[in-house]
């Protein structure tokens, strides 16, 4: 009688398992890692007129890709690579950056880290010494659409390593940038960026307090199959505009810049909150 009563049992508490598991599932879905689910190329040319008159052409290379997706954490990584040309049309310097920007969706926000390491290299000048550094900092990103307009926004704050920075005298910085775009037809929109940079200086290196700088772009966007084509007008403050320069300096220009990108599950989905207006 017992024996029956215990295979009773167990058969109850199988069954029950059986039918309840499905309903915990559908609660807590498994949520598998999606590697290199995004990637995309740009390239950027700006035609400039300023007070660095030997420097009329800028170009500019960036690589990004999201190299690991889970739910609603991310891992994008991000490759810039400029090229400043003088006016025998040669390369003067050169310089590149690396990005970690681990982020979480959360509230349709996008909050994360920011890993960052820049290098900065003259090309036919001998490197008196090395200009590179690292920052650690935190970003909130979030972006809305109201009618035919399209709005982001993010704000990030910066500290730089001193322990791995050569030459440069920066301390932290905090950087503020917007987009406001208005969409005319399915594949035309004008738009306006804009960014401002809140730089402070460790006055023991080289005697300056801080600096500012800005960027205001507008011009219009052309999208087709799997990319897209700015063609705009810019005034750019720009910190420190060469390798070993201290100052700022404000250019005048007109770009172009062509915008590739692919996703590996083909939903097209729209532009990444990561995805900023990089301050240079």
């Amino acid at each position: 009688m017992l024996r029956r009563v215990i295979v009773l049992a167990l058969t109850v508490g199988v069954s029950m398992l059986a039918t309840e598991t499905p309903a915990i599932a559908q609660d807590h879905p498994a949520v598998w890692p999606k590697v290199l689910t995004r990637g995309d190329v740009e390239g950027t040319g700006d035609f400039l007129k300023g007070s660095e008159p030997n420097r009329p052409l800028d170009v500019r290379f960036r690589a990004g890709a999201d190299l690991l997706e889970a739910g609603p954490f991310r891992l994008p990584f991000d490759f810039n690579f400029d090229v400043a040309f003088d006016n025998r049309k040669y390369p003067q310097f050169a310089d590149y950056s690396l990005a970690f920007t681990p982020e979480v969706i959360v509230g349709g926000f996008a909050v994360g880290l920011v890993a960052r390491h820049t290098s900065r290299h003259m090309h036919d000048v001998l490197s008196v010494q090395a200009v590179a550094w690292n920052s650690l900092g935190a970003r909130l990103a979030g972006s809305t659409t109201s009618g035919r307009w399209r709005l982001r926004a993010t704000v990030s704050a910066s500290k730089y390593l001193e322990s791995i920075r050569s030459y440069v005298d920066y301390d932290w910085d905090v950087v503020g940038a917007g987009r406001a775009m208005y969409d005319v037809s399915p594949r035309t929109a004008y738009y306006v960026d804009g960014t401002v940079r809140l730089l402070q200086c460790d006055l023991a290196v080289a005697g300056r307090d801080g600096e500012v700088g800005a960027r205001i772009e507008t011009g219009a966007n052309l999208a087709f199959g799997f990319g897209r084509i700015d063609a705009y007008v810019t005034w750019d403050r720009r910190i420190d505009p060469a390798p070993y320069a201290r100052r700022v300096a404000d250019f005048l220009a007109v770009g172009l810049r062509f915008r590739a990108a692919t996703s590996r599950d083909g939903k097209g989905r729209p532009i990444r909150h990561s995805e900023t207006i990089s301050p240079r």
